[in-house]
C-alpha cells in the first residue's frame, strides 16, 4: 500500500455470520478485536439534501487484534436512502505505516433480503496511480494526486456493483513489523484532530454516486471525520476478523 507494494490475485468469499459467532465464542483468551466505528463529512455540495444523506448514512469501521499486523477496513451503510460507493481512496506520505501490504480484497454478500446488486471493486494499479482522476474536493484540503496510495473503484456498472444500502465490502492491509490497529487508529487520528494533512496521517476518502433523496439524484465526495464509538471489543467485528483470516491464512497454505 505504502512505498513497497505486493498485490495477489483478487478473491472473494462469503462471510457467514452464524459462523463468524462461532470463531469469535471459540478464539482464545486475549484474542479480542479492537474496532473503532468512523462517520464522513462531505466536501462537494452538489446537493445539501444528498450530502447530508451520505454523512448520516456512510460508516467505516477499523478492526485487528493488538501486537497483530492485520488490519480490515469495511466500509458500509446504515440507511436506506439510495447511494453507492464507487471510489475508495486512500491518501498518505512519509511515516511508520510505509511498507504496509494489501492483503486481500474482499466482499461480504448483501444482508438485507431486498438487496440483490452484490459489489465488485477493483484495485488500481500502483503504476496507474498518476493516472487517477483525484476525489473530487480533495485538492481544496492539501490532499494531491501525489500523496494518493491506493484507491479502489467499483467496476461497470459503477453504480451497481459499487457498495450500495445492505452492502459492504472488507479490505485488509498488512502493517510493517511491529505496527497493528494502535498504529492505524493514531495515523487516522492524526488527520481528525487538526483536519491538516500532515507526515504520517492517514485520510480516507469516498467517491458516493447515484444519492437520490426527493428525487434529486447527485454524487458527492466524503472524508473521514471522527470515530463516535470508543475502541471496544465488538461480536461482530471480532467473527468477521477471525473468519477473514481463516481466508488469508487458507489461502496461503
Amino acid at each position: 500500500m505504502f512505498e513497497t507494494f505486493r498485490h495477489p490475485n483478487h478473491y472473494r468469499f462469503f462471510l457467514i455470520f452464524a459462523l463468524a459467532f462461532i470463531l469469535w465464542s471459540a478464539g482464545p483468551a486475549g484474542s479480542e478485536t479492537y474496532t473503532y466505528t468512523y462517520t464522513f463529512d462531505a466536501i462537494t455540495n452538489n446537493n445539501l439534501s444528498n450530502a447530508q444523506a451520505g454523512e448520516d448514512q456512510l460508516r467505516l469501521t477499523v478492526s485487528g487484534k493488538p501486537n497483530s499486523s492485520s488490519v480490515l477496513f469495511t466500509f458500509y451503510e446504515i440507511g436506506k436512502t439510495p447511494m453507492s460507493i464507487t471510489g475508495i481512496y486512500f491518501y498518505y506520505q512519509e511515516g511508520s505505516l510505509n511498507g504496509t501490504e494489501l492483503n486481500s480484497l474482499t466482499g461480504i454478500p448483501p444482508w438485507d433480503d431486498q438487496s440483490q446488486k452484490g459489489v465488485s471493486f477493483q484495485e488500481v494499479k500502483e503504476k496507474d496511480l498518476t493516472a487517477q482522476a483525484n476525489l473530487p474536493g480533495a485538492k481544496a484540503l492539501g490532499l494531491k494526486k501525489n500523496y494518493l496510495v491506493e484507491c479502489f473503484t467499483s467496476v461497470p456498472p459503477v453504480v451497481k456493483t459499487g457498495i450500495n444500502p445492505g452492502e459492504s465490502l472488507i479490505i485488509g492491509f498488512e502493517l510493517p513489523s511491529g505496527q497493528d490497529i494502535t498504529s492505524v487508529r493514531s495515523a487516522l487520528n492524526g488527520w481528525i484532530t487538526d483536519r491538516h494533512f500532515d507526515p504520517g496521517d492517514l485520510v480516507i476518502g469516498l467517491h458516493v454516486q447515484g444519492i437520490k433523496v426527493n428525487d434529486v439524484k447527485s454524487s458527492e465526495s466524503f472524508i473521514l471525520h471522527a470515530a463516535p464509538l470508543p475502541a471496544t471489543v465488538l461480536l461482530l467485528g471480532s467473527g468477521l476478523f477471525g473468519l477473514a483470516l481463516l481466508g488469508w491464512r487458507r489461502r496461503k497454505a
